[in-house]
């Protein structure tokens, strides 16, 4: 049965959610401990100011109580709860340090062991300091899904796996979606220093917040608690937030955050609200209220870190951030999905889930659209399409001194969520995807980060020239003094190599580094160059890159009269003309962006390829539309192309939930002519678009102009009509479980 809590509302989280609701009761091993003193717990807190920690205990007050930690022994007098120790001579515990003690608590013959490290997550202004020391949450968002055990296991040889690989990628902590992790995966943080954000379920009454925190607070890793995930904040939930903050502040020595993303205060707003508009819709007074008692918040930044993260810019962000007063950690960011690996159905045979419609519902579906053979082509250029929005967004947050942290949506597919939940950098089994690396993800998150303040377009004409502010972003030790060296070359040239010394960078906040000023040379063919930087100094050692893309000045071309009409067309094309159309005319289309498509959605794109064609042969890319496309693919659309040859220079491909053979540049014969069709937006002023176009009038003026493929009139026509309403996309790879499902 479902557990009422608030209001009596349903509680709702993601223990029960991974397994449909059908889960519960006790599993694992359990210890009855019957002690004739009525000691009931232990547990340690810390100050604030870091000068002394506190040994808490429950129960047993009328006794004189010991606490042995080493060699050490101190005396809790009968009638007291706890003891004061100086922390000179301990060392404290972080996550590059995590330094842990035992204590022993004994009253009469009754006693209680309790692991525990020194540490305060405290509050200055906007930023948060981890033992006195700036600290930005680089956290991932837990969400619960262990595709071989469905439920959470009770090994911490398994959680101590997830965390090293996590440290590995250079997360420091973890927000846990609406659940409480196990006792395992606490000990497993505690031991090898994993900053935890305690998420309960949504609607958690008083009495359970009790328990919970009762729970959590024996371990170190604990730091921060919050009620929910996106759930609407009215006044009655605005009171019940205030005693949850008063037991998060009176029964631990962690920071409390209202909510995951706060509905109804800075999105989702009540009718009649009293909102303000700048610098973005808010609810000031309910904001005001919720800032006397909360100490940071989980903040839901306009989509701009998540759902439209290709959109988002540092000016904006920082003008919302300013609302807040507090620090924020940016909510369940990138969620960027990938194309679905089927390769990954064998791995499931013999689990608890065994054979699953999460891959046979999709096979079925290409199958019956003819684009199977197409999948592991997709889903490899998907993944390097989503590392490339994934580094954007995760650098964009970094630029912004406005953010203390982020949770990263997300390290790993989890399934339950849409079912083909394709969210992670890495498969539901911790494996990286393809094209991606620890040391790439390490470029853009960990303690140090450079940044490269680059324009929206990474495509440059012969002869521009580029004032690009060079910072990092740094939360180590302060520096003195450290060196930096910037490169920018293509495969054969090496264009700059700049080595400077640069003088105290301070801990917590970015640093200019340098302005790389630099005219393009000219060009006779688009090259791929490579903006390196390198930052060398005390214990710290970071670098970055960025992919840049020089196109040769190109004259403008009088373009061809394009038919309007589908008769135009034929018309055209029976009398042998050539029909060189931009833009998508008269065919059914669908929009398309450089922002892939929300993981586990039915709409929008995760992938592109450029197949071997020459029209292309001279641009550098790998196989799929890189970030030189970026302002092609915005405002562009793509031609479904079915039921004809599906061959097209470049094809998208949508969702794996509604496939469809889709094009962005193809050509075919028709009657006597020929026809070719560009549907990106070549704009004018994209040194790309103005490139790619000019090659296009060049190609099809050219000999090498031959269409493979043939169509009929009755072919062409079935593709041109009414454009497609992408909002309006159905689920076709249909199963019972899917919550997209129509």
């Amino acid at each position: 049965t479902r557990l009422a809590g608030y209001m009596g509302r349903h509680v709702s989280g993601l223990t029960s959610r991974a397994a449909n609701e059908c889960t519960g009761g006790i599993y694992g091993d359990v210890q009855l401990i019957f002690c004739d003193t009525g000691l009931w717990d232990v547990y340690v807190t810390t100050a604030k100011d870091l000068s002394c920690f506190t040994v808490h205990t429950v129960g047993a007050r009328e006794y004189e109580k010991t606490a042995v930690i080493g060699n050490r022994r101190y005396t809790i007098p009968a009638g007291s709860d706890s003891i004061d120790i100086p922390t000179e001579g301990f060392s404290l515990w972080s996550p590059d340090s995590p330094a842990l003690y035992s204590v022993t608590v004994t009253a009469e013959g009754d006693s209680i062991t309790r692991r525990f490290g020194i540490r305060a997550l405290t509050v200055e202004g906007t930023k948060l300091f981890f033992n006195g020391k700036p600290f930005f949450f680089r956290g991932t968002c837990e969400h619960c899904y262990h595709p071989l055990t469905v439920h959470p296991t009770r090994d911490k040889t398994y959680y101590r796996a997830v965390i090293k690989k996590l440290k590995s990628l250079g997360f420091n902590a973890v927000r846990f979606h609406t659940y409480v992790p196990m006792a395992e995966y606490m000990e497993a943080a505690d031991e090898l220093g994993f900053v935890m954000e305690i998420e309960t379920p949504n609607n958690t009454s008083l009495a359970e917040w009790q328990e919970i925190l009762s729970m959590c607070r024996r371990y170190t890793a604990p730091c921060v608690y919050s009620s929910g995930n996106e759930m609407t904040i009215d006044e009655d939930y605005v009171n019940h937030l205030r005693e949850c903050a008063k037991l998060v502040h009176t029964m631990t020595d962690s920071l409390f955050s209202p909510m995951s993303a706060m509905r109804a205060i800075e999105y989702y707003f009540l009718q009649n609200e009293k909102t303000v508009e700048e610098p973005f819709r808010h609810n000031p007074e309910r904001l005001g209220v919720l800032s006397e008692f909360c100490d940071l918040y989980n903040s839901y930044s306009l989509g701009l870190t998540s759902y439209r993260s290709d959109s988002g810019d540092r000016e904006t962000l920082e003008a919302r951030n300013a609302v807040y007063g507090k620090p924020l950690l940016s909510h369940e960011i990138c969620i960027g999905g990938t194309y679905i690996d089927l390769s990954l159905k064998n791995r499931y045979t013999g689990s608890r889930i065994g054979d699953t419609e999460l891959f046979s519902s999709v096979e079925k579906h290409l199958a019956e659209k003819g684009l199977l053979s197409r999948a592991s082509i997709y889903y490899r250029n998907s993944c390097l399409w989503q590392a490339d929005l994934r580094k954007h967004c995760f650098e964009l947050l970094r630029s912004c001194e406005s953010f203390a942290g982020y949770d990263f949506l997300g390290d790993i597919d989890t399934h339950w969520h849409t079912f083909g939940y394709c969210v992670g950098m890495m498969n539901e089994f911790y494996e990286l995807k393809p094209g991606e690396t620890a040391e790439n993800v390490r470029r853009y998150n960990a303690d140090t980060v450079l940044l490269a303040d680059l324009p929206r377009s990474i495509n440059f004409a012969s002869r521009d020239a580029l004032d690009i502010p060079i910072c990092v972003s740094h939360y180590g030790e302060p520096l003195d003094k450290a060196t930096v060296t910037v490169t920018l070359r293509t495969e054969s040239t090496v264009y700059v190599r700049k080595t400077l010394q640069v003088s105290r960078i301070p801990s917590g906040r970015n640093t200019l580094l340098y302005r790389l000023k630099f005219t393009v040379p000219t060009v006779a063919v688009p090259e791929k160059a490579t903006l390196s930087v390198m930052l060398c100094g005390g214990n710290t050692d970071a670098e970055n890159r960025w992919e840049l893309c020089f196109f040769p000045k190109v004259r403008e071309r009088k373009l061809p009269v394009q038919p309007k009409s589908v008769d135009g067309m034929l018309k055209t094309l029976r009398a042998g003309g050539d029909v060189i159309l931009f833009g998508a005319g008269p065919f059914v289309s669908l929009p398309i962006s450089y922002q892939i498509s929300v993981a586990g959605r039915t709409t929008g794109n995760l992938a592109t390829v450029i197949r071997d064609h020459p029209l292309l042969n001279i641009l550098p890319h790998d196989g799929y539309c890189g970030r030189s496309f970026r302002e092609m693919l915005n405002g562009g659309n793509a031609v479904p192309l079915e039921n004809v040859p599906y061959a097209p220079i470049i094809e998208v491909a949508n969702t794996y939930k509604n496939a469809l053979p889709l094009a962005a540049i193809f050509e075919f014969c028709v009657g006597r002519g020929r026809l070719f069709v560009c549907t990106l937006d070549l704009k004018e002023n994209d040194a790309g678009a103005r490139w790619l176009k000019n090659r296009i009038l060049e190609y099809v003026r050219s000999d090498a102009f031959r269409p493979k493929h043939r169509i009929t009139e009755e072919q062409l026509r079935a593709l041109c009509g009414d454009a497609m309403d992408a909002g309006e996309n159905e689920n076709e790879a249909a199963n019972k479980n899917d919550i997209t499902m129509n």
